[in-house]
């Protein structure tokens, strides 16, 4: 599941977890993937292997958006993009289990985000 307001970022995401044979959701903010989460969690049960989402975004910032995830879900592996690493930002993702990465994107990051490595 990839949230990011950016549009060209949003793409570029969904075409490399597709291109890597993932099956992928993508929204344009905070608040519709959380709304997407919730109802993954009441239909299916289970979460999502990988939730990439922007830290800021109408609707719902990604930290706020990990931090409800976390209320019913602190298994999901998530990785926060950014263009802007403020401490705070560094801080709130260590202390969500996220992961945090420099926008714009490497191909290296991408592969990391995609495998874990």
């Amino acid at each position: 599941m990839i949230a990011d307001d950016d549009e060209d970022a949003r793409e570029q995401l969904r075409e490399f977890f597709v291109d890597a044979g993932f099956e992928v959701e993508v929204y344009a903010d905070g608040a519709q993937l959380l709304q997407a989460l919730r109802r993954r969690f009441d239909a299916v049960g289970s979460p999502p292997e990988l939730v990439v989402t922007d830290v800021r975004m109408p609707g719902a910032d990604g930290l706020k958006v990990i931090s409800r995830l976390r209320d019913f879900d602190r298994l999901t592996r998530v990785v926060i993009i950014t263009g802007d690493p403020s401490l705070e930002a560094r801080a709130m993702a260590a202390i969500l289990h996220a992961e945090l990465m420099e926008k714009p994107l490497k191909p290296e990051q991408l592969r990391q985000m995609a495998y874990g490595r």
